[in-house]
């Protein structure tokens, strides 16, 4: 169906339920044997309050449908209510909040002419990293995955967001690197893994998404140009598997120099569109009151309580 992606798929409904314990379920529309439309969801608590989410951690996940079927989004949608769905849907309330940034591969014929694409900031750093010993390495064994989890604990923690669970990326190590839908990008400096970008890509690989960054707590290192090196590989990697787009992710709109610095890499913002129905208000600001309480107080969070209680927090507010 199209618009078919990687959230669509058994491989990261597994991921989810391997690391949150959560079971994704789907509505269908049938006639007969003939599958004519079809929306995976997981029912959860949201700070007490129960609903759909489709679904957590998930950029886009449009209700799929059959061709000349179009009209059977909304009632997708209306079946699960009350739902978040994340894509534009029909018939639902707008709840924007966040920006997408991507590049489009159109008429990109070679690593050079994306390098063309980065700005000149970016065209150095990416120079700097290589040139003071920055070797990349493209991995998808679980042990890999594990560093990358420890690099973005560190990562989330300075940030003052709360942490995934430890099992996270090892689970997507097992359920979507061997189907070549996630690998680990590790920046290594004299032996030691500084940075780390993990990437996604959809089942037809037309798709390719900067899913994860971390890096370590040093800015002497961060000066390399470690993080900049790192998704760069990534980008490069996903035109040479033929990628037609690639997404940088996520970003709520008010962090405006984060939007900015992924444009640096060449990337255009939109507002990720997403859609609620039989919710009346109560989503999470980013921005909001109850973000500018938490932040300070997960930074100030001592490391083990910080590992152990913030994945429990995160499952909430996803």
């Amino acid at each position: 169906m199209e618009g078919h992606g990687l959230y669509h798929t058994a491989g990261w409904h597994e991921v989810l339920a391997d690391a949150f314990g959560w079971r994704v379920q789907a509505v269908v529309a049938r006639d007969g044997d003939d599958l004519l439309g079809y929306l995976p969801f997981v029912r959860k608590r949201r700070l007490l309050r129960r609903l759909s989410v489709a679904l957590p951690l998930s950029h886009r996940v449009a209700p799929l449908t059959a061709r000349g079927h179009e009209a059977l989004a909304p009632q997708l949608a209306q079946a699960i209510a009350p739902a978040e769905v994340h894509e534009r849907v029909e018939g639902g309330r707008s709840i924007s909040r966040l920006v997408e940034t991507e590049i489009s591969f159109e008429g990109v014929a070679d690593e050079a002419a994306l390098r063309a694409r980065l700005s000149k900031g970016i065209r150095r750093d990416v120079k700097r990293a290589a040139s003071l010993g920055c070797e990349m390495r493209t991995r998808t064994r679980t042990e890999d995955f594990e560093t990358f989890a420890r690099l973005q604990s560190v990562t989330r923690g300075r940030q003052g967001s709360a942490d995934y669970p430890s099992g996270f990326f090892p689970a997507m190590a097992r359920r979507l690197a061997p189907a070549g839908l996630a690998r680990a990008h590790l920046c290594q400096v004299e032996g030691e893994t500084v940075a780390g970008v993990v990437a996604l890509d959809d089942p037809a690989s037309r798709y390719a998404y900067y899913g994860y960054g971390a890096s370590v707590e040093d800015r002497v290192i961060w000066r390399k140009g470690v993080n900049q090196i790192a998704l760069w590989t990534a980008m490069r990697e996903a035109l040479d598997r033929g990628a037609e787009r690639f997404s940088f992710g996520s970003t709520p709109a008010f962090q405006t120099s984060l939007r900015e610095y992924k444009e640096r890499f060449g990337g255009v913002s939109a507002a990720l569109p997403h859609t609620a129905f039989g919710l009346d208000g109560g989503e999470i600001e980013q921005d909001g009151l109850l973000v500018r309480i938490g932040t300070p107080a997960l930074r100030r969070m001592p490391v083990q309580l910080y590992r152990r209680f913030s994945p429990l927090l995160l499952r909430e507010v996803v």
